[in-house]
């Protein structure tokens, strides 16, 4: 008895980057007997590809092949497959070849279903897109970043852009940017913002959320068909509002979604500024809370939250002469919070980063400019109204650098990634002055971020117009 057996990928077209998912469907025909076949996944060289590039050159590898552990001996497995169903091995072929060049490719695949009878073959081919991302940006799973990240980048897709998440995890290297995959679809020109859960509490779902015009857009990306949501979009007072990232969710509940509390600030100006809280619930529903006044323009602004507390804003803002740090926290089924002052200094605000950690502290890091004196400013919240002691080191720098990226690591360390004309530069914590910097990147590429991994070197990561996303150890 002969299976019926077909091979096909996800889509026709791929982003450079994304994965390449690929399913060999195994059909039983018979009505009343067992079929046994050679399972691809546990050993054995009974499925074939052969990979054709864009240049001409081929690839022919087995999955044994590329299965195969150092030191394991492989035991080929059968798969018995009932009468009348269809079994399916799926595999993702950028777990063994990184697509980087755009152009169309062909796949052929042999399987020896079984010992003896004719191989099945099968050719299909597929097209990687030339890059044309919009936005890239770094996103923690969890508020203390302990090792899980995303980074999140789109790609056009006729009208529409395809939002594309890649996952790294605590106990892998960074090697490249690999096997993301599309989590939405947005309008194009949107750069939608990936939420973020409490301290310590990592989750595969997220929602997203931009703000085009005077609206708030939001879409819950779920493992399952059961959680996702739909589209769901927010009238907002004005067209002046800005989102601040990330986004925030609850922690994951046993069953069904986390709710998300987003905040969305008026840009700095000359006048006072607004923070306005909304807070989305389990079931997508939008409600507005309570706008909280600021004493002055907002310069920038930080989300985060730690385990048991609520979602807490960290804003800069301009008073007068004054840098002013406020916190406004907005406990969940609340009518909003007030903003309450955790440090005011002279100078220029040039980036910073808001991290908070496992033992329900908060932990910031600035970068001043005070008269000619650029420095790193780094302190802690660890009870409510202690005064805050930061601790300030000097950064030497040209006068026309700019901070492009501030990011804390998970020891509250302040990492910078810095622009001068053409030339990206990074300064690690312990250093006071540039101890890596390249022009390339500056000149081919934009949406520049660090990637932070506990037990990890930092990595500038960035998209690149001619290559996709990259990753560069630092």
């Amino acid at each position: 008895m002969t299976p019926l057996i077909q091979a096909k990928l996800a889509r026709k077209d791929f982003a450079v980057g994304e994965s390449v998912p690929f399913t060999l469907s195994v059909t039983n025909p018979s009505a009343t007997e067992l079929l046994a076949v050679a399972d691809p996944r546990r050993g054995g060289d009974s499925l074939r590809f052969t990979v054709g590039f864009p240049n001409g050159q081929e690839l022919s590898f087995t999955t044994g092949e590329a299965l195969q552990a150092p030191g394991v001996k492989q035991i080929p497995i059968d798969m018995r497959v009932p009468p009348n169903v269809r079994q399916d091995f799926e595999f993702d072929l950028t777990e063994w070849i990184r697509f980087e060049k755009p152009g169309s490719y062909r796949l052929k695949v042999g399987y020896e279903w079984k010992k003896g009878e004719p191989p099945w073959s099968s050719e299909v081919t597929f097209v990687i897109n030339s890059p044309s991302g919009s936005f890239l940006e770094a996103v923690p799973a969890e508020a203390a970043r302990m090792g899980y990240y995303g980074l999140l980048w789109s790609e056009p897709d006729d009208n529409q852009g395809r939002v594309l998440l890649a996952d790294y995890r605590i106990e892998r290297p960074l090697l490249d940017v690999r096997r993301a995959r599309e989590i939405a679809k947005v309008p194009m020109g949107a750069a939608p913002s990936l939420s973020m859960s409490p301290a310590g509490l990592p989750f595969s779902e997220r929602w997203l959320a931009w703000v085009v015009k005077d609206q708030l857009h939001t879409v819950y990306h779920a493992d399952t068909l059961e959680n996702k949501l739909p589209l769901s979009t927010t009238p907002l007072p004005g067209p002046e509002f800005k989102l601040v990232s990330p986004p925030l969710s609850e922690a994951a509940p046993d069953e069904g979604r986390p709710g998300c509390m987003i905040a969305l600030v008026t840009p700095g100006s000359a006048s006072a500024g607004t923070l306005l809280p909304v807070e989305i619930n389990r079931r997508g529903q939008a409600r507005m809370l309570s706008a909280a006044p600021l004493p002055g323009a907002v310069l920038d602004a930080w989300a985060t939250a730690t385990a048991t507390s609520n979602p807490t804003f960290i804003l800069a803002v301009r008073v007068g002469n004054s840098l002013e740090l406020l916190a406004v926290t907005c406990p969940w089924k609340s009518t909003g919070g007030t903003s309450k002052s955790l440090l005011s200094i002279e100078g220029e605000l040039l980036g910073g980063d808001v991290r908070a950690t496992l033992d329900e502290h908060l932990q910031i890091g600035l970068v001043v400019k005070r008269g000619a004196t650029r420095e790193r400013l780094s302190f802690a919240i660890t009870l409510p109204g202690a005064k805050v002691e930061p601790i300030t080191s000097p950064l030497f720098t040209d006068e026309d650098t700019t901070v492009v990226r501030a990011r804390l690591d998970e020891r509250a360390q302040l990492h910078l990634l810095l622009r001068n004309r053409q030339r990206l530069s990074y300064v690690p914590p312990d250093a006071n002055a540039e101890v890596w910097s390249d022009s390339r990147p500056a000149e081919s590429g934009k949406s520049f971020d660090l990637l932070l991994r506990p037990g990890f070197p930092a990595a500038l990561v960035y998209y690149d117009t001619t290559h996709g996303p990259i990753s560069v150890g630092l």
